[in-house]
Formats: C-alpha cells, sequence, structure tokens
C-alpha cells in the first residue's frame, strides 16, 4: 500500500483488526493524514486496480481494505469465483487467485524444498543465518530481551473486538515483551 501511494512503509501508520486472514484496516495514515483517500484515488488508475482486484474491490464496497492477498481473500468470499467472467475479472495469475494454482505447484515446491532442506543436513548447502521476512526470531527476541514489538496474531476473543463472539479467535495487535505477549483491544 505504501509503495501505491508513494509513501515510505516504515512511516505509514495502521490499526487493524478481524479474523485470522479476515483482518481489517480501519486506520491508514502517514503523518497524521489518512491514506484513504488517497488510495481510494489511487485505485481508479487500472495498472494499479490489477495489482490487487479484490482487496480493491472490497475496500470499495465496505471502506476499508484486508490483509490477506487478492487472491487468498477470493478463497474466503467466493462469490469472486464464481463464473467463469468473473474468475477472468478478479483472479489473476498464480498468487492474486488463478485456481489450482496452490495444488497444481505443491509438489514441485516440496520437492524442491526437500531437496534444500537434505543439502543442508548433508553440508552439502549452507545455512543461512541472515534473518528471513517471517517473524519467528523477532518474536523470540521481543521476549527474551525486552526488545518490545508489536506483532498481529490470532488471540482468544476475551472482549478484544465486541462485535465478534466471545468464544471465537480474533486477529488483533499483540504487544510482545518479557511479560509475555499481550492482545491489544480493539473495540
Amino acid at each position: 500500500l505504501a509503495k501505491i501511494i508513494d509513501v515510505p512503509p516504515e512511516e505509514v501508520v495502521w490499526r487493524c483488526g478481524g479474523i485470522n486472514h479476515m483482518a481489517w484496516m480501519t486506520e491508514l495514515s502517514w503523518k497524521g493524514k489518512d491514506l484513504y483517500p488517497i488510495l481510494i484515488e489511487a485505485m481508479k488508475d487500472k495498472k494499479i486496480y490489477k495489482t490487487d482486484p479484490i482487496r480493491f474491490e472490497i475496500m470499495k464496497h465496505f471502506g476499508y481494505f484486508v490483509t490477506e492477498s487478492s487472491g487468498h481473500f477470493s478463497e474466503y468470499v467466493p462469490y469472486f469465483r464464481k463464473r467463469k467472467d468473473l474468475i477472468k475479472k478478479f483472479c489473476r495469475e498464480r498468487y492474486l487467485g488463478e485456481s489450482g494454482f496452490y495444488s497444481r505447484n505443491w509438489p514441485k515446491w516440496r520437492k524442491k524444498t526437500d531437496k534444500v532442506r537434505r543439502n543442508m543436513a548433508d553440508g552439502k548447502r549452507s545455512i543461512s543465518l541472515k534473518r528471513s521476512i517471517e517473524f519467528a526470531a523477532d518474536i523470540i527476541e521481543a521476549h527474551l530481551f525486552d526488545k518490545r514489538k508489536i506483532i498481529y496474531a490470532s488471540v482468544a476473543n476475551t472482549g478484544l473486538i465486541t462485535n465478534l463472539p466471545q468464544t471465537g479467535v480474533v486477529e488483533v495487535a499483540v504487544v510482545v515483551d518479557k511479560r509475555g505477549f499481550t492482545p491489544c483491544y480493539f473495540g
């Protein structure tokens, strides 16, 4: 989103909450300025719209951007996949919603990653110590060394999102530090 509206990603402030794979960015700002009007205007550019058609369509109708990718989100709202014309309009190739993309590619991906793991275990390939984009190391570091970090995680809904069932699980901001994991109230 920061790229689309041409602002530094590290300066964007957001607030989101919802359920797993369906959290909504209810606030999106940069230097105190609401970015939604800019994002809505940017969406009118067909080139930009095509990069994330389902999320833009959801934003158009509900007012907020969802956190999950267009392709994955379309699996949760299948009306984007009901007819061939809708699939052609909204579902793009590969990760943007191509039907069967994961099932067709999973065997090939598994074979490749198994080979990489075997080569690492056998010493034929070095193990990179460079941190990946995954959050596990950041979470462990935050807890062990009290380096406060905010992540978004699925937790028991103990009144964190008031209009969702209290017996359910919600996705909200969670503060990680030496005290552990503290979910944040969303409303």
